[in-house]
């Protein structure tokens, strides 16, 4: 504001007030409401046996994407394990980086086994 007059960085500012904003929405639109999306990470060691358990956690929780590490799980596998959540396995190597991911919630719909 160096170097103007108060009165015309007024007169800037309430111009802006009056303006229509772009972007946001008008009169007699819906707002877009926002969800919050959980997200999660646990060390399950080895995921034999232990679906049904993993089921309960995310619904006792309200987690609605959770990663797994160490799930021990061989091949690239989609499965569901209970309260609508999928679980999606993609280890192809026999060593390595043994993860897994478990989806639920509103947002299993839209994720596709690739």
């Amino acid at each position: 504001m160096l170097g103007r007059h108060p009165e015309v960085a007024y007169r800037r500012l309430a111009r802006l007030r009056n303006a229509k904003m772009r972007g946001l929405p008008t009169e007699g639109e819906r707002p877009r409401l926002k969800r919050i999306v959980r997200v999660g990470s646990l060390n399950i060691g080895t995921l034999n046996g232990k679906s049904r358990e993993l089921a309960d956690l995310m619904k006792r929780r309200r987690v609605d994407i959770l990663c797994l590490q160490e799930a021990k799980w061989k091949g690239a596998k989609a499965k569901v394990i209970g309260d609508g959540i999928k679980l999606f396995c993609n280890q192809l190597e026999t060593r390595g980086n043994e993860v897994a991911i478990a989806v639920g919630g509103n947002i299993r719909d839209y994720v596709t086994n690739t």
